[in-house]
């Protein structure tokens, strides 16, 4: 007869009582699920960033390898800091998707290099206000 443990995975009805206690066989391949849909999750949100990421990109040629040149230093720095991995990835998502909000922002007023030659038709929104939220 196996070993038998009260986790917290055996919970049920309303009121949180254990209906019965897990074998630690039973645990295992729950915690086992659990790490396995938490990986899968993960490898969801990096391929929507990475989509974001694209989508910013396709706006014009100096999007696109400015996000990856901003990732490729941001990630740089986080392994001269002596960061773990899971630290790296999320500054890396955030290193691509730093520029998300120029998706709402006309191609005539983000697609120039030199600040002074951008423009924005009047009524047009920037990329600052676009993330702001009056409320």
């Amino acid at each position: 007869m196996g070993t038998r443990v009260h986790s917290p995975m055996a919970l049920s009805g309303a009121g949180g009582v254990l209906s019965s206690p897990a074998s630690v066989a039973e645990v295992r391949l729950l915690e086992q699920n659990s790490r396995a849909k938490t990986r899968q999750l993960a490898e969801v949100y990096r391929a929507t960033a990475e989509a974001l990421a694209s989508a910013i990109a396709a706006k014009d040629t100096y999007e696109q390898h400015h996000v990856r040149r901003v990732q490729f230093i941001c990630e740089l720095i986080a392994h001269k800091m002596g960061l773990g991995g899971h630290e790296i990835d999320g500054i890396s998502i955030a290193a691509m998707l730093h520029d998300v909000g120029k998706l709402g922002v006309p191609n005539t007023s983000s697609s120039s290099r030199d600040p002074s030659t951008r423009r924005s038709s009047p009524g047009s929104p920037t990329m600052p206000t676009l993330g702001r939220r009056d409320t």
